[in-house]
């Protein structure tokens, strides 16, 4: 018993339609094996940047990369993924894990413990303590306006700064 239908004035057998919707449902049942292809972005968890340069490792030997704007693109089959970049922890996900965005957790290189080794400084030698410094205010009177100089001192013949006993015993224990 055959059965005809009219389309677009065109009379097709019930037996050539139900083949070939028995080859399209073959071929799409077929498809679960194939993979659609996962697109998504990396970014930074703490700014939102994208991070360009990381490596997306599948458990089928796959590897991606993220591009200038942290995209990528996984078009094979996979079950899990391992996320990996110099500056941030690594991140394992499984498939059902996967988003269309990815944030990576910034690695902080903490220091355990720091010892510093070294000899205490020297104090500098025209450093003046304490009681050097209340002699010599003491023996100091201001001017009466606050501001004094003195213009003919600038051409008188003194001794040199470094003939003053005191500088000369800096200058030695230096």
């Amino acid at each position: 018993m055959c059965c005809v239908f009219k389309v677009n004035r065109n009379c097709f057998s019930m037996g050539l339609v139900c083949r070939w919707t028995v080859v399209l449902l073959l071929i799409t049942a077929g498809s679960d094996s194939a993979v659609a292809q996962v697109r998504g972005v990396i970014a930074d968890m703490e700014t939102g940047t994208p991070v360009r340069g990381v490596k997306i490792y599948t458990n089928t030997k796959y590897i991606a990369q993220t591009d200038w704007a942290g995209r990528f693109r996984l078009d094979r089959p996979y079950s899990s993924v391992t996320i990996v970049h110099g500056k941030y922890v690594s991140l394992t996900l499984s498939k059902e894990e996967m988003r269309d965005t990815i944030r990576l957790l910034p690695r902080l290189n903490q220091l355990q413990e720091v010892v510093v080794w070294g000899k205490r400084p020297k104090p500098h030698p025209q450093a003046i303590d304490k009681a050097k410094l209340q002699e010599i205010m003491r023996d100091y009177t201001p001017h009466p306006s606050g501001f004094s100089f003195n213009f003919f001192s600038l051409f008188s013949r003194k001794r040199s700064k470094i003939d003053d006993p005191k500088n000369r015993e800096i200058l030695d224990n230096y």
